[in-house]
């Protein structure tokens, strides 16, 4: 329980399945109301309606060429398999009654990404409910300028988003980072519902199914395994200390196929921005279970966690499987046992070589906020920065949700820009710029609700009923 602005918040004292919070005297509706749905709607539409118009109209550069053989057949379209995307593209690329094929992969891409940008506005549009409602100076406002606010705001993050410079031109053509963008955002979006009222548990195991398929298509986002056993552990400290000590010591396990999992060369050559993003989260956990003094109390949730997990990591099955239809693009021939563990771990790629000088990790941050400013746009930049400047006005719960938030970005732009080891230069920035998709995600969140508490001082500013204007 915090006390803020003379209200008591008491988000404990939430209805069970009702979804109601209390807040002072002011009773917070947890679920999803009309305008978040509008935002959502709206944004979905207006970005694709961008999409559309500026959409490759056939094979453009890079492999979307491969990629778009790859689904037209459902074969194994590239080394990784991308089992997800190869399924996703394959009902566009069949059953879109219009165009020819390459303009299908390419539309199918667009929708995935206008999807993510209307997902990332309705996160904003919510959680700009749950984090400032209740207070005096925000509530003096009506509902309906409130609910304008949250519209607002949500829709310029989800805009933002999709006409960022990585987002934008991965939209258009037909590649798997479309794709990647919409389960990282669909997850996102379930994480935020579950923390926010966590007695409902099959959104947390949709969290985790969903990043189980994420790591079919972006292998690298094994950085958001970690952030999420921390985000859990926000919200529900047995449940997160559970899910440290047991779901990320054997997740490592199951990834260790993985070309990006935690050793490159083991013993002797750590991946060590992964592995300590794994052992910060561990020993998260570790520190509760000494608070708590127990463990495995929440143990079958954190099992469950991570079958949701297994089962979205099995879709890497389908590749041997379409690899015995023998399609015309058939990398890697995965249908031997041989070739499947090469073509899922990316064998012929090199492993990554991470920045071992932190003099060189320091230049090449600053790189990546200049990318980030110059992709995302500078105008936006300092709205990420106001929630955490001014957190004593944001509710309890919802200071726990943004510090969740802030661990999210650092595993998937600071630990990855480590990872990655950018040189800085012109063909580093094209090949790169995709991978920080979903860093970019998480900055539209915070600039979204940056923006909102950034409206609500301007509300404070206007003069409650019988009070008159200086």
């Amino acid at each position: 329980m915090g006390t803020e602005a003379g209200n008591t918040i008491v988000p404990e004292q939430s209805a069970g399945h009702s979804g109601i919070a209390v807040v002072g005297n002011i009773a917070v509706v947890r679920r999803v109301d009309w305008c978040d749905r509008l935002c959502f709607g709206i944004t979905t539409a207006l970005v694709f309606a961008i999409y559309l118009f500026t959409l490759a109209p056939n094979v453009p550069l890079d492999w979307s060429g491969i990629f778009s053989t790859g689904a037209m057949y459902g074969g194994v379209p590239f080394s990784g398999g991308y089992p997800a995307w190869t399924i996703y593209a394959l009902a566009f690329a069949k059953f879109v009654p219009f165009g020819n094929v390459a303009w299908r992969v390419n539309l199918s891409s667009a929708v995935a990404a206008a999807v993510a940008c209307g997902l990332i506005a309705m996160i904003v549009s919510y959680v700009g409910k749950l984090t400032h409602e209740g207070f005096d100076v925000f509530s003096r406002s009506g509902a309906r300028e409130q609910k304008l606010i949250r519209w607002t705001c949500g829709y310029v993050a989800g805009v933002a988003f999709g006409l960022s410079g990585a987002v934008w031109g991965k939209a258009l053509i037909g590649e798997f980072w479309a794709l990647g963008a919409l389960l990282f955002a669909g997850g996102l979006w379930l994480f935020t519902r579950w923390f926010f009222e966590p007695v409902n548990r099959w959104r947390l195991y949709g969290t985790f199914l969903l990043t189980g398929l994420l790591l079919t298509n972006n292998q690298e986002l094994l950085l958001v395994l970690p952030a999420l056993v921390v985000g859990v552990a926000l919200a529900d400290e047995r449940l997160g200390r559970d899910c440290g000590l047991v779901f990320l010591p054997l997740a490592a396990v199951l990834t260790a196929w993985c070309q990006w999992w935690l050793w490159i060369e083991f013993p002797s050559s750590p991946n060590w921005p992964v592995l300590v993003a794994f052992a910060g989260a561990i020993v998260v956990g570790a520190a509760i279970a000494c608070k708590t003094r127990c463990v495995g109390s929440e143990l079958k949730a954190a099992v469950l966690s991570l079958l949701a997990l297994c089962i979205g990591l099995t879709l890497n099955f389908y590749v041997p499987l379409a690899s015995m239809t023998t399609p015309p693009v058939n990398w890697g021939y995965p249908r031997t046992a041989d070739g499947f563990l090469n073509t899922i771990g990316r064998g012929q790629f090199e492993r990554p070589e991470p920045t071992r000088d932190f003099v060189m990790v320091a230049q090449q941050l600053w790189w990546f906020v200049k990318l980030l400013s110059k992709d995302f746009g500078v105008i936006y930049l300092p709205f990420a920065a106001v929630p955490i400047m001014f957190f004593r006005s944001v509710t309890r719960f919802g200071w726990r949700w943004l510090v969740a938030l802030v661990t999210l970005f650092v595993c998937v732009g600071v630990a990855m820009v480590a990872m990655l080891n950018p040189q800085s230069t012109t063909s580093d920035i094209k090949l790169l710029r995709p991978y920080f998709i979903c860093s970019y995600a998480v900055m539209a969140c915070m600039c979204g609700v940056g923006s909102i508490q950034a409206a609500r001082f301007v509300v404070r500013r206007k003069p409650s009923a019988g009070q008159t204007a200086d």
